[in-house]
């Protein structure tokens, strides 16, 4: 059973500010506590049709200590989610399972969330920050950018993200982040081609063979960055093949990458 800090925590790492942006909604979930001392206190409020009463009481959106519009609702959706094993039940739900013997994992089971969350990057939260940078909308992207700097990620994630961006966006991330590359680790992405006619260009090489041999080298034992790469590689090499050949054998594809 997560403390309302920890909500507020994992709150930072979704849109950027600070915790206390966030604890007020975390505290309204979970002061039920004082009505019913067992699990069984969230059938009052975590449901939609809390987190609807939830934005009646504290309105539909509010600004952060970053200046960033947040909606009240996906707070309320976040915090229900990490109670409820990342399930949103309805009230009704709840009635229905309550004296049932053989109960769903989402009265029983919760996702997962680190107390000392700045020690760790997870799948998820890399994610989260990849969709807010490919969003079409920038104050989406201006938080993704804020979590980047806020979360003080490993350059290695930093590259990573870059990869998975939009042309646009990773030219802004890699200008924020160019100090990076005088790092050991990162030099050698920097590089010179000649693009005929004498004339030289600089790029950064973020190719998977970089990052692979980067990690290989520097963080054979982060077991976070390793699946973060082998999901984010997978995820785009299944892409590119399926574009080109629809088998449905490739469903099943399965990538197992050696390290």
């Amino acid at each position: 059973m997560a403390h309302p800090e920890i909500h507020a925590k994992s709150s930072v790492r979704k849109w950027g500010g600070k915790p206390e942006d966030y604890i007020h909604i975390h505290r309204w979930f979970d002061e039920t506590k004082k009505w019913a001392g067992h699990s069984i206190h969230r059938l009052f409020r975590h449901h939609s049709e809390g987190i609807f009463e939830l934005e009646k009481i504290y309105g539909l959106s509010f600004t952060n200590s970053d200046g960033r519009t947040v909606y009240t609702r996906y707070v309320g959706e976040q915090h229900v989610k990490e109670d409820c094993n990342n399930y949103i039940p309805s009230a009704k739900e709840w009635l229905v399972h309550m004296n049932k013997e053989k109960k769903p994992d989402w009265m029983t089971k919760t996702l997962k969330i680190e107390d000392n969350m700045e020690n760790t990057f997870s799948l998820g939260e890399y994610v989260s920050i990849k969709q807010l940078l490919n969003s079409s909308v920038q104050d989406d992207v201006n938080i993704g950018m804020s979590n980047i700097e806020n979360l003080d990620l490993d350059p290695i994630y930093i590259f990573m993200l870059a990869k998975n961006c939009n042309k646009h966006v990773r030219e802004k991330i890699l200008e924020k982040y160019e100090s990076k590359f005088s790092d050991a680790k990162f030099s050698h992405y920097r590089k010179s081609i000649d693009r005929g006619w004498g004339m030289k260009v600089q790029i950064i090489d973020l190719s998977w063979d970089n990052l692979y041999d980067t990690i290989n080298e520097y963080y054979s034992d982060d077991r976070d960055v390793k699946k973060i790469f082998s999901v984010q590689f997978t995820n785009e090499f299944t892409s590119n093949i399926n574009s080109i050949i629809k088998y449905k054998f490739l469903d099943d594809l399965k990538i197992n990458i050696k390290w």
